[in-house]
Order: structure tokens, then sequence, then C-alpha cells
């Protein structure tokens, strides 16, 4: 079966995290994050990639 487009980065840092399979099931059914969830953040990938230093400035800026 071919991996799915985002999986393999997802396995990877939960792998790290130590995050489990059930604690990702978990996390995702709290944040009521579903498949059109998924297939958004995927088509936008391109997008945010080419601003993410942008957006992580941003992000911080509005911390502070």
């Amino acid at each position: 079966m071919a991996e799915q487009p985002g999986t393999k980065a997802s396995s990877s840092l939960c792998d790290q995290l130590q995050i489990t399979t059930e604690e990702l099931q978990t996390r995702l059914a709290f944040l009521s994050f579903g498949e059109q969830d998924r297939q958004n953040l995927i088509e936008i990938r391109d997008v945010i990639a080419s601003h993410v230093e942008e957006i992580i400035g941003s992000f911080y800026d509005h911390l502070l």
C-alpha cells in the first residue's frame, strides 16, 4: 500500500515525541480534527512552506 502524503513526517515526529497512535487519535478527536482537515493541510502545504519564516515570526511576535 502506498504511503499517504504527510504521514511519514507525522509518524517520525510522533516517534520522536514518543506519542503513540492511540494518543495521537485522542488528540485529533479532542480537536475534532478529521479527514477533511488533513486534506486541507495537504493542499496548503506548499504555501505554508514558502512562508514558514514569516508565519513563525508573526506567531512569536504575537506572544511577546
